[in-house]
């Protein structure tokens, strides 16, 4: 499998598991602290930014 699409497929991954989980804890009423949701929010720029 080449780099590109095993990137590719983290990347799909990761935003599905973020979506999922801020999902969840939504619907739970949980709150989930700024610094990770900038952290997700960081991990998949950085991800994206490979892709490219």
């Amino acid at each position: 499998m080449p780099a590109r699409t095993a990137v590719r497929e983290a990347h799909t991954l990761l935003k599905s598991f973020t979506l999922l989980i801020l999902g969840k804890t939504a619907k739970l009423g949980v709150h989930i602290p700024a610094g990770v949701k900038e952290f997700l929010e960081r991990v998949e720029t950085e991800v994206k930014r490979a892709v490219r």
